[in-house]
């Protein structure tokens, strides 16, 4: 698992994502799609968290435990009308 800083959900909207795309492989990218799609099903049927990790341009890897609310195209909604971008995520895991 990847060692990333623990941040709050609140703190999301002062973050810069990394403008790349941070997986490398197209298994990875489709697995991070079908676990995003699946934490979506989570919380919107039992408010289920989970966390996700992902890439600031800095290069630093953090990390939020929150409920998803919409997955898009390019980005993931979260309560408050927070968005991360899903270039940026590395890991979604289920606790």
């Amino acid at each position: 698992m990847l060692t990333a800083t623990q941040i709050r959900k609140e703190d999301i909207s002062n973050i810069h994502f990394a403008h790349k795309e941070v997986l490398s492989l197209d298994f990875d990218r489709k697995q991070r799609q079908w676990s995003l799609n699946k934490a979506l099903a989570l919380g919107n049927a039992y408010h289920g968290k989970v966390h996700i990790i992902f890439e600031a341009e800095s290069g630093e890897n953090l990390e939020v435990d929150t409920t998803i609310w919409a997955v898009t195209d390019s980005h993931i909604s979260l309560k408050g009308g927070v968005s991360i971008p899903i270039s940026a995520i590395k890991d979604v895991y289920f606790s």
